[in-house]
């Protein structure tokens, strides 16, 4: 469950919508609060059937590791969505006098705030 919620997180990134992701982010943080709550019974069961290499074990260490992953690639975007938020309100707000932007094309612009503004 929680892998298919990290997998619903990185395409609400992706293809920005904010609502699902918001959704995504509750369910995300009730799944983590039912998991460290159960933390001390699921690491004392994994220490019994890891210690008779049970594959089950493995394959659950698998499973974390790979959600680890996910999530930390999904806080990446998260970061750099971020920042070009922060970058795009300071040039629209003034705050900043130039700023690398990308047009229609996928090439580099060089606006600078002084002679370009904004319309509603």
């Amino acid at each position: 469950m929680l892998r298919e919620l990290l997998d619903l997180e990185a395409q609400a990134l992706t293809a920005a919508r904010p609502e699902q992701l918001m959704e995504n982010s509750r369910r995300k943080r009730e799944l983590a609060q039912r998991l460290e709550s159960q933390s001390a019974a699921l690491r004392d069961h994994l220490r019994e059937v890891g210690s008779r290499g049970d594959p089950r074990a493995r394959r659950l260490a698998d499973l974390l590791r790979d959600c680890r992953r996910c999530n930390s690639e999904n806080g990446v975007m998260i970061g750099a969505l971020g920042r070009h938020t922060r970058r795009a309100l300071a040039l629209l707000s003034g705050r900043t006098r130039e700023a690398t932007v990308y047009g229609p094309s996928g090439r580099e612009l060089i606006v600078n705030a002084n002679r370009h503004s904004a319309r509603a």
